[in-house]
């Protein structure tokens, strides 16, 4: 196949090889790292996860252990479960396995930039588009702001996603050029990489309007009048009328989307007029990399309320109209200009638009980062027509060696957790997020030591988890309750005093759903000195949260159920408490585990069986684990007398 022959010869002379060699020397160093933030939740704490051998039964119940998005992401959880089956959960090589990801993805941009400028550029010569391919793919491939969706090990979701839908464009193009049957055969296969990709995170679904840009923009729908017509109807079925679908329900049930802000602390229109200002800061990371502005978290950045608070929304919001407009202008005199231009902010449509996200992360910038380095490359291009081979050769080594150290430097901290979180905490000073992290990595040092060096490791946790709590962060407070009642013995009292308050009335920021039942389990095995009743006051008052979502208080309502039994030895109140988690989210068999184990339990076979036939009925791909062992328990309970 084409992709292979650009490894190891074919028009690159094993070039593409080179850079692959030089891409895993820079993020070496970068593998030393632990698994951070969204990892612990994703991988560490996800039992499903950890098989010891690749069977079909592991592998499907890894697949649908995941959490995160509407679709659960099974890809990416099946490929975690390779890894720890092979690995276990040494993050190296999780870490490594990303980075031969993100090499393959280098190849298949070098694949669609040669394609791009087959199409677009027929007569040039063959040592321009290699040199064009060759150099957007170098720029992909060793822009620091593509680190962290590498060596963040669960923003592999992020890169497999992308590794389909670079898959479909590729085919596409390849495609185009293809004659008969054969060229319908490709374009089938492009489109069905959108299954893949959305499996592996939900911005895979922008496949078929990446393809509707390259079609425009490169092949400009160039064919025989009827194959025209099918490729117009081909477009109109896949992307558009999608499309307009999604618009027609939203604007009928506008819940689906505004429901989300519930536990956000802004509404739609703020989020967005911040997002305007948010792609002006990712292009500016893109044109100038200072890596002290990079890092997990930027949620420092302060909100948009308004067009002219802060001034720049207004800028912002105009400044993008104008790319809009460029773009469209540019479309026959400078295609490629025009395609990265609308690559990124199609790229970015999902996750940097109405939907209730987080502000920004860098690794949304994954795939739509591939549209301006098509532009780089094709600017490059146009420069050594205007100046000398030395000069245009200069400037391209300039550029892509900065690239490098910067990546290289990044790479380094990363390879020292410890190290990268103190850094990120000095560039991000106002960010809630990277101090708690931050206090999470200097508790872990705090574990393996002994002494002073514990209390020194220690008190630096507690200043850190104060200054995330003080910011907004719930989990500082945790955090602070964890430590003075577990190691310090200190009084806790305000810290639970003020939990209270911020679960009784704030926003629930979904770690809270994972922390309470940390906390009670942590008090239940009397690692925290605190007394059944304190915890069982946290929640009562998350429940009477009036932000609670349906799932939210069927999480909540199931682990006091657990609680109130373990702990507190109240069986009636925590049967009562499962029925209502059962009830509090019918759609979903998850929500009725608790209360078919307390019946198992209390051998209340019957009972316990309508509950498993309804949770199967409701779908329990989330738990299936726990579903079979409920299963098996129910086999193997004894059957009432007659």
């Amino acid at each position: 196949m084409q992709i292979i022959t650009l490894i190891f010869g074919g028009p690159f002379g094993g070039r593409f090889l080179l850079l692959s060699l030089l891409t895993l020397a820079i993020y070496w160093p970068g593998l030393n790292g632990w698994f951070v933030f969204d990892d612990i939740g994703n991988i560490l704490d996800q039992p499903a996860l950890h098989i010891s051998h690749l069977g079909w039964q592991e592998l499907r119940d890894a697949a649908a252990s995941g959490a995160a998005g509407p679709l659960k992401r099974p890809l990416a959880m099946a490929s975690f479960a390779v890894n720890h089956a092979l690995t276990g959960l040494d993050p190296w090589w999780f870490k490594l396995t990303n980075v031969c990801i993100h090499i393959f993805n280098g190849l298949l941009v070098l694949w669609i930039a040669w394609l791009t400028a087959g199409h677009l550029f027929p007569s040039l010569p063959e040592r321009e588009r290699r040199r064009f391919a060759l150099i957007a793919s170098a720029l992909w491939l060793l822009h620091p702001l593509n680190l962290s969706p590498v060596l963040y090990v669960v923003q592999r979701m992020a890169s497999l996603a992308a590794l389909f839908v670079f898959l479909g464009i590729g085919f596409y193009l390849y495609g185009r050029r293809a004659q008969g049957g054969r060229r319908w055969l490709w374009i089938a296969a492009a489109f069905a990489c959108t299954v893949p990709a959305a499996l592996s995170k939900e911005n895979g679904l922008l496949l078929p309007g990446f393809l509707f840009l390259v079609e425009w923009l490169v092949c400009g729908f160039k064919a025989q009048a009827d194959e025209r017509q099918a490729l117009l109807a081909v477009h109109s079925l896949l992307f558009w009328l999608p499309v307009l679908a999604t618009l027609f329900y939203t604007a009928l049930h506008p819940g689906w989307i505004t429901n989300g802000y519930a536990n956000r602390p802004f509404d739609l229109e703020q989020r967005l007029m911040t997002e305007s200002r948010v792609l002006w800061f990712y292009i500016g990371l893109f044109l100038l990399p200072n890596i002290q502005h990079m890092g997990l978290f930027h949620e420092d950045i302060p909100l948009s309320n308004g067009p002219l608070d802060p001034p720049t929304t207004l800028l912002a919001i105009m400044g993008l109209g104008v790319l809009v407009v460029m773009a469209w202008r540019l479309r026959h005199q400078h295609p490629i200009a025009s395609l990265g231009i609308f690559w990124f902010l199609w790229g970015h449509s999902m996750e940097s638009s109405v939907f209730p996200l987080e502000l920004i992360h860098e690794h949304r910038n994954y795939l739509p980062l591939v549209g301006f380095c098509l532009m780089a490359a094709d600017g490059l291009r146009l420069l050594s027509r205007k100046l000398s081979t030395t000069i245009c050769t200069a400037v391209t080594g300039s550029i892509l060696l900065g690239l490098m150290i910067a990546t290289a430097a990044r790479a380094a901290l990363w390879g020292d957790t410890a190290a990268q979180m103190l850094v990120e905490v000095q560039n991000h000073p106002n960010s809630a997020a990277t101090a708690y992290e931050a206090g999470r990595v200097m508790f872990r040092l705090a574990e393996n030591v002994e002494g002073d060096e514990q209390e020194k490791y220690l008190q630096d946790a507690l200043r850190l988890f104060h200054k995330a709590a003080e910011r907004g962060n719930i989990g500082g407070l945790y955090a602070r309750v964890v430590i003075k009642s577990s190691l310090l013995q200190d009084d806790v009292s305000k810290d639970l005093s003020e939990l209270k308050r911020r679960l009784s009335e704030g926003p629930l920021h979904a770690h809270n759903f994972t922390l309470l039942p940390a906390l009670a389990k942590c008090q239940q095995t009397g690692k925290c000195q605190l007394p059944a009743a304190e915890v069982w006051s946290l929640y009562e008052a998350i429940r009477r949260n009036p932000r609670l979502s349906s799932r939210n208080r069927a999480l909540i309502e199931a682990s006091a159920a657990r609680f109130a039994v373990n702990a507190l030895h109240d069986l009636p109140l925590g049967l009562t408490l499962a029925r209502q988690a059962a009830e509090a989210y019918p759609g979903n068999g998850c929500a009725r585990t608790t209360l078919i184990a307390l019946q198992l339990a209390l051998q209340e076979r019957k009972n316990a069986t309508v509950e498993l036939n309804k949770a199967i009925a409701a779908g329990t791909s989330e738990c299936s684990v726990q579903i079979r062992h409920l299963k098996e328990q129910l086999a193997a309970a004894p059957k009432a007398l007659p």
